[in-house]
């Protein structure tokens, strides 16, 4: 099964949460933009990108170490 890119989401609330941000930005010159809007209970736009651009970097870390194992 596949794990999350940010724990403790699961793939479904980060997708559901990275399709709010990007109609936010969308609909940024009616509503304005803000990074500290909050996308959940404990995180912020900011918070949570940061979150998934370092889960999203150590998946595929962690993939590029299982392919050189495979090719030895």
């Amino acid at each position: 099964m596949a794990e999350s890119t940010v724990p403790p989401y699961t793939i479904t609330e980060v997708r559901r949460i990275l399709d709010n941000i990007r109609s936010m930005w969308r609909d940024r010159d009616e509503n304005g933009f803000s990074l500290h809007t909050s996308v959940s209970d404990t995180d912020t736009i900011v918070t949570f990108a940061t979150k998934f651009m370092r889960g999203h970097q150590r998946k595929r870390h962690a993939r590029r170490a299982r392919n050189k194992k495979k090719k030895k």
